[in-house]
């Protein structure tokens, strides 16, 4: 996958002689290294490959990377991401049309859709991550979380904080995930803009059975409390100059939703066993409110997968509704959960740098 996901940079609708790519590998214990070689081999004079002698952690591969590069943008693309020719030169046009803004974060879409139940319904839950909720956010220039599988900052915006984001502690422990997150929330604090671009799109991996995907959402809720709970400490301040109210009315929505998640299960279950005759109404509402969104994604994507939505809403009440509180009781949780069973995932992925604006 390494190797396909440095084919789909090198093979970029974007000027050679301003593109630098550089991939990392973090200390993997298979054959990822191999195939990173080899495509340095076959791209000498584009492709840098830097090698850590034991896993480091993802945040300590990308400040390796950022370190090597010698642009002025810098763009993560995850080891298991794909992205479009296009893709690179959509990603950088917003900092040529606003120098406020620090980061740009790109459309993610699942590669393995169709792989099975799981990818199919996370398909369309990506789709409302990016196209709706980071495209509302972006109209007040706050995209909460730049994704690491396809990101641009601005490195003259990043570097003041850099070794602070690699070397975060929470709760006495080192953080290593959710660097994504903390990056973008380093870029608002300092007052910089967040901005997302729909046509900048990669195609990523995702879980397709029910235990990948709580491990991944286990580390994305455990993120998300730590980020959230630094974000409160500047967003109610005037820690810049205009889009001040929306970002606080978003931050109080998302997060609401997230502790009315265990909520909405309870009533769940109340109904399946104190009263079995509301638990038919109780989905019919819940997929109702699917509905109405399902009705967006069929404007935007026009496929029949939009049923798969309806199937997340009911899916994720009964099936992941005990991840945030299992999130909270474990925020000093290191691990991501995924190396024994594959190694690469844990690698920090390639980095490619844009050297100078078109």
């Amino acid at each position: 996958m390494v190797a396909t996901c440095l084919q789909s940079i090198l093979a970029s609708d974007y000027p050679a002689d301003r593109l630098e790519v550089i991939c990392v590998d973090d200390g993997s214990v298979d054959d990822t290294w191999e195939y990173m070689a080899g495509a340095r081999s076959r791209h000498p004079e584009r492709l840098t490959a830097l090698r850590f002698s034991r896993n480091r952690g993802k945040r300590h591969a990308l400040y390796a990377g950022f370190r090597q590069a010698r642009g002025e943008i810098l763009v993560t693309v995850d080891s298991d991401s794909l992205i479009e020719p296009a893709t690179l030169r959509h990603l950088v046009a917003p900092f040529a049309a606003d120098p406020r803004v620090g980061a740009v974060a790109g459309k993610v879409r699942v590669l393995n859709r169709r792989g099975s139940l799981i990818s199919r319904m996370l398909g369309t839950v990506y789709i409302f991550a990016f196209d709706y909720i980071r495209a509302a956010q972006s109209t007040f220039k706050t995209v909460v979380c730049c994704p690491g599988a396809l990101t641009a900052y601005r490195r003259s915006m990043i570097e003041p904080f850099l070794e602070g984001w690699r070397d975060q502690r929470f709760l006495g422990v080192p953080c290593t995930y959710g660097e994504d997150r903390a990056l973008t929330n380093a870029i608002l604090r300092a007052g910089h803009y967040c901005v997302y671009q729909q046509t900048a799109v990669v195609h990523t991996l995702a879980p397709e059975t029910y235990a990948g995907l709580c491990r991944m959402f286990l580390r994305w809720h455990r993120s998300n409390i730590r980020e959230s709970l630094r974000q409160a400490t500047y967003l109610f301040t005037n820690y810049r100059p205009r889009h001040r109210l929306l970002p606080i009315l978003d931050f109080l929505f998302v997060n609401s939703r997230f502790l009315l998640q265990p909520v909405f299960a309870a009533v769940a279950l109340y109904c399946l066993v104190m009263s079995p005759g509301l638990l038919p109404p109780y989905l019919a509402t819940l997929g109702l409110g699917a509905a109405l969104s399902m009705a967006y994604y069929l404007r935007t994507e026009r496929d029949s997968d939009c049923c798969y939505w309806i199937l997340y809403a009911w899916f994720s009440v009964f099936a992941l509704a005990w991840l945030p509180l299992a999130a909270a009781l474990t925020l000093r949780s290191q691990s991501w959960m995924t190396r024994q069973a594959r190694p690469a995932r844990r690698a920090g992925g390639p980095v490619a740098a844009a050297h100078r604006l078109p």
